[in-house]
């Protein structure tokens, strides 16, 4: 945050935020990290107004976050699927080992497996909802 409060002090402040990614972006931090950075300090101004701290529009909106290549998707093998499932076995996580087998089986996210009712769950029926998580 002390960054943020060079920044209020700037007699630009936008100038300042634009000169702060450059900065990062030549530091080596990844254009993800430096997006996250942008969305905290633009929740920070989002707060300052609402309190009445700051009265100007918020900077952040001026300013694009950094485009992003979409990740190509990776998938397991068999024996790594293996591999994976032996040492979840081996967890001290009761549910952990059933969790991956759900998402495994299904496709679903880890969240969604994770509030499956395991308790219901037999060797040939898995329940599934296409209700979409919260």
């Amino acid at each position: 945050m002390r960054d943020l409060a060079t920044c209020l002090r700037e007699t630009s402040p936008l100038k300042y935020l634009v000169r702060y990614r450059t900065e990062r972006r030549a530091q080596g931090v990844t254009d993800n990290t430096i997006n996250h950075e942008q969305a905290y300090f633009k929740a920070a101004f989002s707060t300052l107004t609402e309190i009445g701290k700051w009265r100007e529009d918020n900077l952040l909106k001026k300013i694009k976050l950094i485009k992003l290549d979409g990740k190509e998707l990776a998938y397991l093998t068999m024996p790594q699927i293996k591999e994976l499932l032996a040492g979840l076995k081996q967890s001290n996580s009761r549910d952990v080992y059933m969790v991956a087998k759900t998402c495994l089986a299904i496709g679903c996210r880890w969240s969604e497996a994770e509030s499956s009712p395991f308790g219901k769950l037999n060797t040939s029926l898995t329940p599934f909802c296409l209700k979409k998580p919260k």
